[in-house]
C-alpha cells in the first residue's frame, strides 16, 4: 500500500505537533467482531460473535480523541456511512514517528544524565573516603592526645609526691 507523498505536491509543510501526548489518549483495544450485518435486522445477540479476538481501535474512542485535541484534520475515522464507522489507524503512522523520536531524544538526555550521576557519584564517594581516612586519623591523634595528657597526670602526680617527701625531709 501506498500513497502520493512528493513534496512538489505539498505545500505549508511544518513539524507535526502531535505526538506522544496524543497517543497516550487513544486506546488500542482487544475484541471479538460480531457484525450486526451477520444477524438479521441488524441486531446482534452474540451468537454469530468469532472466537478469536483481535486487536485495533474503536472508531469513536478515536474520533473523541481527535476531537479533543483539536485535529479532526488527522481523518483517524471515516464517518461516509454513519451506520458503519471505520478507524483508519494509517493515519497514526506519522504521530507514532513523531512520538518514537521524542522518546529517543529523552533517552538520550537520561542517559547524558545518568553518565554526569555516576561521575558526581564517583567524585563525591572519593571524597567519602577521604573524610573517613582523615577521620581515622583523628581518632588515632586523639587517643595519642588523650595518653599523653594522662602520663601528664601521672608524672604531675608523682612530682607532687616527689615534693611532698622531700618537704617533709627537710623539715626534720
Amino acid at each position: 500500500i501506498s500513497s502520493l507523498s512528493d513534496a512538489r505536491d505539498k505545500k505549508n509543510i511544518t513539524d507535526l505537533s502531535l505526538g506522544l501526548d496524543f497517543l497516550m489518549k487513544i486506546k488500542p483495544r482487544q475484541f471479538n467482531w460480531d457484525k450486526r450485518e451477520w444477524y438479521d435486522e441488524n441486531k446482534s445477540d452474540g451468537s454469530k460473535m468469532k472466537e478469536t479476538p483481535t486487536a485495533g481501535f474503536i472508531a469513536q474512542e478515536l474520533d473523541e480523541a481527535q476531537t479533543t485535541a483539536n485535529s479532526e484534520w488527522l481523518n483517524l475515522v471515516l464517518k461516509d456511512n454513519p451506520e458503519k464507522l471505520e478507524a483508519t489507524s494509517g493515519n497514526l503512522l506519522p504521530i507514532m514517528v513523531k512520538a518514537i523520536q521524542k522518546l529517543k531524544i529523552e533517552s538520550e538526555k537520561l542517559k547524558e544524565e545518568n553518565i554526569n550521576l555516576k561521575k558526581e557519584n564517583e567524585k563525591f564517594s572519593a571524597e567519602v573516603e577521604s573524610l573517613k581516612s582523615i577521620s581515622e586519623k583523628f581518632t588515632k591523634l586523639e587517643k595519642l592526645v588523650n595518653e599523653m595528657n594522662s602520663v601528664r597526670q601521672t608524672t604531675s602526680g608523682t612530682s607532687n609526691n616527689i615534693n611532698t617527701i622531700s618537704n617533709k625531709g627537710e623539715t626534720k
